[in-house]
C-alpha cells in the first residue's frame, strides 16, 4: 500500500454514504463531502465525523477537474 493512501472505517454507519442532486456522493457526516458549485464546479471539504481517521490534514475547500463514481448500490433487508 501505498504511503499516501488512508484506509478509514466508518463509526457511524447511518451517515457511512449519502448522495442528493447537489451533494454527493459523500462519505460520513462531511468526512468526504463532494458538493457543486456553479461558479467553481466541484469541490470538496474533509472533516472528520463518522469515520476513524481523518481524510485530509486541512478542512479547505479544494477544488477537482474530474472524479468518477463507479457505483453506489442501496441494499435494503429482505422481509421474509
Amino acid at each position: 500500500m501505498n504511503n499516501n493512501n488512508i484506509l478509514s472505517h466508518v463509526v457511524d454507519e447511518k451517515n457511512a454514504v449519502y448522495n442528493s442532486y447537489y451533494v454527493g456522493p459523500s462519505f460520513g457526516n462531511f468526512d468526504l463531502y463532494l458538493c457543486h458549485s456553479i461558479e467553481n464546479g466541484f469541490g470538496f471539504s474533509c472533516k472528520k465525523s463518522s469515520y476513524e481517521k481523518q481524510i485530509r490534514e486541512t478542512e479547505e475547500l479544494c477544488f477537482v477537474e474530474e472524479f468518477e463514481v463507479f457505483q453506489i448500490m442501496l441494499i435494503l433487508p429482505i422481509s421474509l
